[in-house]
């Protein structure tokens, strides 16, 4: 994996996104891990190879700004940005999901048919989708947290009429230690943000 970085990295780009490989149900790769001719993921070694290459990559001069994406200063996607602070974007082609502001506030979800077949007949289909309060109130924090800024707490008060500590204080008590010390936002530390998936 390092190998594999180290050669990426030659060619200088400004952004990169590491996600670990998930075998999905119904795939030829998943077909031939059940089969056992390919090895099942170890999520301790994939946990290990993520250490390697977040410490390699801070070293080349790289920012881990979400959980998964690394940039060099003001290299930051974009789009990525609003999707992890739920504000509108667009997303095009089969499978494609874009949110809208909604008339409460409340983000709306368009999303695109998957199969290929299906959107080429009918392109301008879609399933539209308002998240309830509470599914809202969850992305907001899952998506903020997963942002080395966190959830900006004067924003989360103007959206939700209260602060995160105010709707949930006994699972922040509980879990100060995942949490960096802030009057104002809602940051998880390091250990905190490798555990959010969980």
């Amino acid at each position: 994996a390092l190998d594999d970085l180290e050669r990426l990295l030659e060619a200088g780009p400004g952004h990169l996104s590491l996600y670990a490989l998930t075998v999905e149900e119904g795939t030829p790769l998943h077909r031939r891990v059940r089969e056992g001719r390919e090895p099942d993921v170890d999520e301790d070694r994939q946990e290990e190879i993520r250490d390697l290459l977040h410490e390699r990559l801070l070293l080349r001069g790289y920012q881990d700004y979400e959980v998964s994406n690394y940039a060099r200063p003001g290299r930051e996607c974009r789009h990525n940005l609003r999707y992890w602070r739920l504000e509108s974007y667009m997303g095009i082609g089969p499978g494609g999901v874009s949110t809208l502001p909604g008339k409460d506030g409340r983000p709306v979800r368009l999303s695109k048919r998957q199969d290929i077949g299906g959107y080429i007949a009918r392109p301008l289909d879609f399933l539209v989708e308002t998240l309830s309060p509470l599914d809202f109130l969850v992305d907001y924090l899952l998506m903020g947290l997963r942002t080395r800024r966190g959830v900006d707490g004067r924003a989360f008060r103007r959206i939700f009429g209260a602060a995160p500590e105010d709707l949930f204080p006994r699972s922040l008590a509980r879990n100060s230690f995942l949490f960096v010390p802030s009057d104002r936002d809602l940051t998880l530390t390091d250990p905190g943000r490798r555990l959010l998936n969980q």
